[in-house]
């Protein structure tokens, strides 16, 4: 693979380069156009933008009852069943959406773990994925801290091209009840659980911040089950050096005190205003608004608002908010990210203000087996802002 030297991106977990969620969140018809000339060069490149994805059309959310233990869960789910195509797919085997179905070389950053050692910008290449093994893959795509399967509604139409799509609501979050099972270890038994309930293995486990926790921890105790793993920003160990914005510690210092958690957080809710939530859940996790499609701000309040019908959500959040804190501080999931026997693929946006890109760099150097994407200008959920970018990686990891 050719590499291309490049000095290193500018420092992008900055304070300066923080979204203002208070004043963006006052205009809920966010002005969809591309970022000034006058944007850092990491955030400049409009080829990643999602302002320009449709809607797309998805099935609809079902229900699969699962046994955990001596207790029976209903989780929902989204299935595009084996043999599903999207509509829209173009001859070449992709989608066509304006915007964010062109080419990306060099705006994609692979590193072997001595390139992100010595230089974390060294080489630009484009994921251009080899032909497909035998058999199309299934992807199932595991969501983050308070978040649900709408997360992945951008990415829909991009994966269903190349295989069977699964998203699911984990255990306490979106349609799937349980928040006395919301925990992080909870979840790895129920992603467990679910995978056989459905009769599947060798699959591409896809997890985003929490999610990614997850899917590593699921697939370190079950590897039968994961072919592959693909782990979108996830939760990783923190070094001192890497620093997550001063409202990242602080709200996860609040989590560490559940029941001070579970009177501030509802207070705090009602004063913002439950469409407000909603905006500012999707601006906390990008780096540029600018970006997101208006549908995307739109699903979020729908699932803000079904969230405030729900008293179990917020005991839930902050159980599993706990459990991820003690989770990442601990030698176990440094070691289940040491031990993991299936292919990882990490990818990881420049500008993610919760968990910093230097941990990632950090912990790809200690894994030369594992590949590094990394995306230029994008926060810490990426698939709102660069859905067909982010496709490309899990397909290519997929067909590796």
């Amino acid at each position: 693979m050719t590499e291309t030297p490049r000095e290193p991106a500018p420092d992008s977990t900055s304070g300066t380069s923080f979204v203002d969620t208070s004043r963006l969140a006052e205009r809920a018809d966010i002005d969809e156009s591309p970022a000034s000339e006058g944007a850092s060069s990491s955030h400049a490149n409009v080829s990643l933008s999602n302002a320009d994805l449709p809607e797309p059309k998805l099935p609809p959310i079902t229900s699969v009852v699962i046994d955990i233990g001596d207790d029976r869960v209903e989780v929902f789910h989204r299935d595009s069943g084996p043999d599903d195509q999207p509509d829209n797919a173009s001859s070449d085997g992709g989608v066509d959406v304006p915007g964010v179905n062109a080419s990306l070389a060099g705006e994609q950053r692979e590193h072997s773990a001595a390139d992100a050692a010595a230089d974390p910008g060294a080489a630009d290449t484009e994921p251009h994925p080899e032909a497909a093994p035998t058999g199309r893959p299934t992807y199932v795509l595991v969501h983050g801290l308070g978040g649900s399967l709408a997360n992945w509604e951008p990415l829909w139409p991009f994966l269903t091209e190349h295989g069977r799509v699964l998203a699911l609501d984990l255990a306490g979050f979106g349609r799937t009840s349980g928040s006395n099972r919301s925990a992080v270890s909870d979840n790895v038994d129920l992603l467990a659980a679910y995978l056989r309930q459905l009769g599947l293995s060798d699959v591409v486990l896809v997890g985003n911040s929490m999610g990614g926790m997850i899917v590593a921890m699921t697939a370190a105790k079950h590897p039968e089950l994961v072919s592959r793993l693909v782990l979108v920003d996830p939760v990783l160990p923190l070094h001192p050096q890497d620093r997550p914005h001063w409202s990242v510690l602080v709200t996860f210092s609040l989590y560490m005190c559940p029941p001070a958690a579970r009177r501030v957080i509802p207070r705090y809710a009602a004063r913002r205003g439950i469409d407000r939530m909603g905006v500012e859940g999707v601006l906390t996790v990008v780096a540029d608004p600018h970006r997101v499609p208006k549908w995307v701000m739109r699903r979020s309040v729908e699932e803000v608002r079904a969230l405030a019908e729900n008293q179990d959500a917020v005991p839930g959040l902050v159980r599993a908010a706990n459990s991820l804190v003690v989770a990442a501080g601990s030698p176990r999931y440094r070691r289940v990210l040491s031990e993991l026997r299936v292919p990882v693929t990490l990818v990881h946006g420049e500008c993610d203000r919760l968990v910093p890109v230097s941990a990632a760099r950090r912990i790809a150097a200690r894994h030369p087996a594992w590949t590094f994407l990394e995306g230029p200008g994008l926060g810490h959920v990426p698939i709102y802002e660069a859905a067909g970018w982010v496709a490309r990686c899990i397909v290519g990891a997929a067909a590796s």
